[in-house]
């Protein structure tokens, strides 16, 4: 400090020698305290301390040790440098900025910028009350880079072009806090010692919930399950583990809830629950127990056969269960037990049975309990029998006919059933339309029979 004092003296003194000062301005050296002032104080108080030095106006220096430049405000609001080092102010009672005294001759000193006594790092910045305290590094062209570059040229903080960059070089990044730590390739949130979401980022990404890695061995956070989504080469892992106690105790009894394998199939515990193939072209359910669907729609389209093979199938939707394809449904074993408002199939449907003729919606194969059959669109019912002018068959021509067919007119024969069946509203019509000739048949009979019975009536009166 001294030689730096005597050299700005003997600098300023020069300087001064070939200047033509203003009258209220003046030199003062202090030869005993080897110190200097330079500059104009109102009050003519030029009190110095040992090797100080002092350029400007309305300056306390009378502290040792002490380099000031700049000015106060008025002689009773003096910059003043009480802790040493240079300073630097204008128009304050303290410094702007402070370069601090070195420890010894192998050191340097700190920066300080604000009112600071002792600076806690190299470069300390405190912001005056209602002041932000910030570092703004601005570039002048649009193509050049802000940066602060840490330790080495390895780890950097840079602006380019509008990107943020943070480098590590040596692919570890690093950050602590009370709730959350980023420590290379492992990210935690949660309380300190105690985290309770933890991610990890390798070749076998993971994210972790009251579990943390050590190595390649899985511990437990605190008493309580745990639970995980693992990403590796075959599959997107959702696994669990009930609780384990105590703290720290070595995870051993992880388990799959869920997965999703890169071959496009889904597995609900440790089998392949859900198996969705596109080669295969089918969806196969695969349980110990049951499938239970609550609310919305559960829609399966399949353009052949959709298999759904389970003990009990369970459905409780608010709108409707779907069950779509080109070909079939098909269900294998157990009970099927649907509670819906709506169960809608589109195309066509087998029961205990694969074929279903292309003009039919429905084909069972067995028989069918219901309390009501409801038969609607018939084109045709027979009432025109009762219509003026119908033709009925003569009773010798239906004898006739009967005689040599076996079966009614307009009724299928027996070997027509066997083959093709009978269509069940076609079959009430043709029944009724019998049943009507039976009653015309009947009602002539009568005519005939009132006829005779006149006729004899008036041959027994004669």
């Amino acid at each position: 400090m001294k030689s730096i004092i005597n050299i700005l003296s003997a600098f300023f003194v020069s300087v001064l020698a070939t200047t033509t000062l203003m009258a209220q301005d003046c030199v003062i050296c202090n030869d005993s305290k080897h110190s200097t002032f330079v500059g104009y104080n109102y009050s003519n108080n030029y009190s110095l301390g040992y090797y100080s030095y002092n350029l400007g106006w309305e300056i306390n220096g009378s502290y040792g040790s002490s380099i000031i430049i700049g000015s106060g405000v008025s002689p009773f609001k003096q910059l003043s440098n009480p802790n040493g080092g240079i300073a630097f102010g204008m128009n304050s009672m303290v410094p702007t900025m402070r370069i601090t005294p070195s420890t010894n001759d192998n050191k340097t000193g700190m920066v300080a910028i604000g009112n600071i006594t002792q600076p806690l790092a190299k470069l300390h910045i405190l912001s005056d009350n209602q002041e932000d305290a910030g570092i703004f590094l601005q570039t002048s062209n649009s193509d050049a880079s802000s940066f602060i570059k840490l330790t080495d040229d390895q780890h950097c903080i840079s602006v380019k072009e509008g990107k943020l960059s943070i480098v590590s070089n040596n692919n570890e990044l690093n950050y602590y806090g009370t709730n959350a730590e980023l420590s290379g390739n492992q990210f935690s949130l949660g309380y300190s010692k105690n985290r309770k979401l933890t991610m990890y980022a390798n070749e076998n990404p993971a994210i972790f919930s009251n579990a943390y890695r050590s190595g390649g061995t899985f511990y437990r956070n605190t008493e309580g399950s745990s639970y995980a989504i693992e990403f590796n080469n075959d599959a997107l892992r959702i696994r669990t583990a009930v609780n384990q106690i105590p703290r720290g105790t070595e995870i051993t009894n992880w388990k799959d809830a869920l997965f999703l394998t890169t071959n496009g199939k889904v597995g609900i515990g440790s089998t392949e629950t859900f198996l969705m193939n596109k080669g295969d072209e089918q969806l196969l359910v695969v349980s110990p127990k049951k499938m239970v669907f609550q609310t919305g729609i559960f829609n399966v389209e399949a353009r052949d056969i959709t298999q759904i093979v389970s003990r009990d199938i369970f459905g409780y939707a608010t709108d409707s269960i779907r069950l779509t394809g080109e070909k079939a449904v098909k269900i294998n074993g157990g009970q099927i037990n649907m509670e819906s408002n709506l169960i809608s199939m589109s195309n066509r449907v087998g029961i205990n049975t694969q074929y279903v003729p292309e003009d039919f919606a429905m084909a069972v194969n067995g028989g069918i309990i219901s309390t009501r059959v409801h038969i609607r669109d018939l084109d045709e019912w027979p009432d025109f029998v009762f219509a003026n002018g119908y033709g009925l068959m003569p009773l010798n021509e239906l004898k006739q006919y009967v005689d040599n067919n076996n079966h009614l007119p307009d009724v299928p024969s027996e070997a027509e059933v066997n083959e093709n069946g009978i269509d069940l509203g076609e079959m009430q019509s043709i029944l009724l339309k019998k049943i009507e000739e039976l009653t015309l048949y009947t009602i002539k009979q009568q005519e005939e029979i009132e006829a005779l019975r006149k006729e004899l009536n008036e041959l027994k009166a004669k």
